[in-house]
């Protein structure tokens, strides 16, 4: 039996430590009643009742506990998608204090935005779970050298991530940084149709530089745009909303990709090629169908963040900049 391993916790008590400390926050002095009363139960029981049921229902039937048509699979997926809708319905017509303000799609650069988010989420799940079985079962790496592959992924990721904190902070512009970005994700993500059974590094590494360079700046520049657009009393809600839906998206993602991946392998199992009878390209082959849906994804979410426009009062200061500067 293999011993866990606690490699998270310094990293997690540091983290910990540095919130106690530096994190500054209003805090009103709210009553404990009164902030009990004004929480959104109603909504909150209907989001997460909708949730367990849809996610669970999408467990069940791609981890082949049951089939898809089986009427658990089925009653749990209906009827989490009819709670989700009548979450929207009552927070949009019933609730007095909101979860998820409707007001802050009331601009089409908030829902540019938001859907870049989602969409980016889509994507990205996809290089984190199935680059690793790609190089396991595909490549026949070892899950050590399956990580390290994937600091090609990793480290231009995050370089472009604060990167583009600091191009944002110097600028104030989000918007070239979304489409760039989106455009070498979308690039990067069509490439990697093209991997096959046999180590091509060169390949390999280049393809997943391109896909971190573009996965990197979505992180932060679609949810500044979105926070842009609205009032400082809705920010909490957008911020908190576009993550939900982000990791509902996220794990939606991941069961559409086991399912495309399936049905090229017969039914059988991710890793069930992983034995010494395997086929390799048989297993990088199944593959590509799934590349090719979140290469579109990619696109569409490209093609979103052309909307993505400035705010009204970034527009203004840049205007008032021009005229000043303006010789008379």
């Amino acid at each position: 039996m293999a011993r866990p391993v606690f490699i998270n916790l310094p990293f997690n008590g540091v983290s910990l430590a540095v919130l106690l400390f530096a994190l500054s926050v209003h805090n009103p002095r709210t009553p404990v009643l009164a902030g009990l009363q004004s929480l959104d139960w109603i909504g909150s029981f209907l989001i997460v009742g909708g949730t367990i049921c849809f996610l669970y229902g999408l467990q069940s039937g791609s981890g082949g506990t049951h089939s898809w048509s089986s009427p658990s699979v089925v009653c749990l997926l209906v009827f989490g998608v009819l709670i989700l809708v009548l979450f929207g319905v009552y927070e949009h017509r019933f609730a007095q204090d909101p979860l998820v303000p409707t007001r802050i799609f009331s601009r089409r650069t908030n829902v540019a935005a938001f859907l870049v988010l989602c969409l980016h989420g889509i994507v990205f799940i996809a290089f984190d779970y199935f680059l690793p079985l790609y190089f396991q079962v595909a490549l026949r790496l070892s899950p050590i050298l399956s990580g390290v592959s994937l600091f090609a992924v990793v480290l231009p990721l995050s370089v472009a991530t604060m990167a583009t904190g600091w191009y944002i902070r110097r600028t104030q512009d989000y918007i070239w940084p979304v489409r760039v970005a989106s455009a070498l994700m979308t690039l990067g993500t069509g490439l990697f149709i093209d991997l096959g059974p046999t180590r091509d590094w060169a390949k390999i590494i280049l393809f997943q530089l391109l896909a971190g360079l573009g996965a990197g700046p979505l992180f932060q520049a679609p949810m500044i745009a979105f926070q842009s657009h609205l009032p400082q009393r809705d920010i909490a809600a957008a911020s908190s909303a576009s993550m939900f839906l982000r990791s509902l998206c996220t794990s939606v993602s991941i069961v559409i990709g086991t399912v495309l991946l399936q049905r090229k392998l017969e039914g059988g199992q991710l890793t069930a090629e992983a034995g010494p009878e395997a086929q390799p390209g048989h297993y990088a082959a199944a593959m590509r169908t799934m590349w090719i849906f979140y290469a579109a994804v990619a696109g569409v979410m490209t093609c979103t963040g052309l909307l993505i426009e400035k705010a009204p009062e970034q527009e203004k200061r840049e205007t008032t900049s021009v005229e000043s500067e303006t010789p008379t």
